[in-house]
């Protein structure tokens, strides 16, 4: 992928959504925070794959696409968090990608506003297209074919405005909001095993 060279050491190009998938009881929601890593981010991404190099991110080395998937089926709850397509978990095994994982939640959810920088040949390229909702064409979410996304409600979308859709996802505050979202999940994992372990 070909991004313009900007004179910044910060996370950009990050996008969210989340997708919702209901049917006959059982309910799904996908939610999904995409972000290029820059300077020391990506340093220290580079160093965690040489460990654990199945979180590769097949689209774009230096992007990272967190996913949270809530599924409840009658009284039954789950719950999956996912590097790149890879199940995680926070467990001494996985330790280290949970520990990345949340401080680039943490690092988007601080980020300033004026910070946030997105590529104009970001929005049209292959990790924006098949990375924001990992390893999914976008169109087949634009086309309600897999659910249909959180923020427009519950029917198919025109096709011809996708990558306005696309800007809209990956505008500064609805960002910084998914990240906060991933950030409290997080937390209560943590909090939770510590409880457990105490």
């Amino acid at each position: 992928m070909k991004t313009s060279n900007i004179n910044f050491t910060g996370i950009k190009n990050a996008g969210y959504c989340w997708i919702n998938n209901n049917s006959e009881g059982h309910n799904c929601m996908k939610a999904n925070l995409n972000a290029q890593l820059t300077s020391s981010d990506y340093k220290e991404y580079q160093k965690l794959l040489k460990k654990y190099p199945s979180y590769k991110n097949k689209f774009a080395p230096n992007f990272v696409n967190i996913e949270l998937q809530s599924d409840s089926f009658e009284s039954f709850r789950s719950l999956f968090m996912k590097l790149n397509g890879v199940l995680i978990s926070p467990l001494e095994e996985d330790k280290p990608v949970w520990n990345f994982v949340q401080n680039v939640v943490n690092k988007i959810k601080k980020q300033s506003i004026n910070d946030f920088k997105v590529n104009k040949d970001y929005i049209i390229s292959d990790a924006c297209h098949y990375g924001l909702v990992y390893d999914t064409d976008f169109n087949d979410v634009i086309n309600a074919e897999i659910g249909t996304i959180g923020l427009f409600g519950d029917k198919p979308l025109p096709l011809k405005h996708h990558d306005d859709i696309l800007k809209v996802l990956h505008t500064p505050v609805l960002v910084k909001g998914g990240a906060n979202y991933f950030s409290e999940i997080i937390n209560g994992v943590n909090k939770s095993l510590e409880n457990k372990l105490s």
